[in-house]
């Protein structure tokens, strides 16, 4: 019966041991960390915003000289606009996309 018992015993420290290693959790693969990427690519959001605000005033600027000056400056605040929002909207997808990825 001892040796029975000391079986026992040792097959439920044995189960017992492997619960605890299954609960563990395990890292099988890791994604390739994409931090140069996403650099790169805010990099070149902030030149496509620049270059974009850049064509919008200088379109706006060949029209200044036919358009008073309230509408003209008006035009210029909603293109500045429209490039901020822009820049904003294309950020926060690459940042979602790093996440997902993650």
């Amino acid at each position: 019966k001892t040796e029975e018992g000391q079986k026992e015993e040792s097959a439920e420290a044995s189960a017992q041991e492997e619960e605890e290693e299954v609960q563990l959790p395990r890292v099988l693969w890791t994604a390739p960390n994409l931090a140069k990427d996403m650099q790169a690519t805010e990099h070149l959001l902030g030149v496509s915003a620049m270059a974009t605000g850049s064509g919008l005033g200088m379109a706006l600027l060949g029209i200044a000289p036919f358009t008073p000056p309230n509408p003209f400056m008006v035009g210029l605040f909603l293109a500045v606009i429209q490039v901020r929002l822009a820049h904003i909207w294309m950020t926060r997808q690459m940042r979602a996309q790093v996440r997902r990825h993650v």
